[in-house]
């Protein structure tokens, strides 16, 4: 599927190694404020098996920088 691909192919490509379950998600980045370029926040939300997260790095910048290694970290600790 496609939040597979992500973990298995895309920006998410440090996750897909994690013990356990395949982990499936998907990084984001938001934009925020007048500043040029733009200020961004970090996210990326998945699941492995039934054990969902969701991870928000404020001024963290692109998705797979800072959010990435957040999860990495949790799927890690949980298994």
């Amino acid at each position: 599927d496609m939040m597979r691909k992500v973990v298995t192919e895309g920006t998410a490509t440090d996750l897909k190694d994690v013990p356990g379950d395949p982990v499936h998600g998907k990084t984001g980045t938001a934009e925020y404020g007048n500043d040029s370029p733009p200020r961004t926040h970090s996210w990326f939300a998945g699941f492995q098996g039934d054990l969902a997260v969701a991870v928000l790095v404020e001024d963290g910048g692109f998705g797979a920088e800072a959010a990435v290694p957040v999860a990495h970290e949790f799927f890690d600790n949980v298994n």
